[in-house]
């Protein structure tokens, strides 16, 4: 009896550890925020964002709150252009990102610019920074947010 007792009750504490870990009941990761100095207003990363960006990318959506379609860069880019993505105005990825997320592995951050060929005003992103609003995020010594005006990107330990 003792026995069937003692295998009830750790039967059911695995089924507790297990249910505290499904997606959806998940706690803020504090590895998902960004550091103080880049957060600009950012909070935690949805679990279905972090879960749609591979790692090793720097994902961006359309939307805000990582709505819309998901595009993805791992490489240096010199044109988003070269990106389709029929949702997008231009129908390419060029100026149309709105939320994203640096899921690099390497430790790496992503240098995006404002124009193509690494041109115009930049930001660099440390690896895990990530934002769900681009509206809230500005480049260097201006008030002009990154909103839907990412061009290119470089990945660089310059961050």
């Amino acid at each position: 009896m003792r026995s069937k007792i003692a295998t009830a009750l750790a039967t059911g504490g695995l089924a507790a550890l297990t249910l505290a870990a499904l997606p959806g009941t998940a706690q803020a990761n504090p590895e998902w925020y960004a550091s103080p100095a880049a957060r600009s207003g950012s909070s935690a990363v949805s679990p279905m964002a972090v879960g749609d960006c591979p790692s090793t990318y720097f994902c961006f959506w359309s939307d805000i709150n990582y709505g819309g379609a998901m595009g993805k860069v791992a490489g240096d880019n010199p044109t988003w252009t070269a990106f389709r993505q029929p949702a997008c105005p231009t129908g390419t990825w060029n100026d149309c990102a709105s939320s994203g997320y640096n899921h690099g592995a390497s430790g790496m951050g992503v240098r995006v610019y404002e124009s193509a060929n690494y041109g115009g005003r930049n930001l660099c992103l440390p690896k895990g920074w990530h934002h769900p609003e681009f509206t809230k995020v500005y480049w260097p010594g201006t008030s002009t947010s990154i909103n839907d005006k990412i061009s290119s990107n470089k990945w660089t330990w310059d961050c």
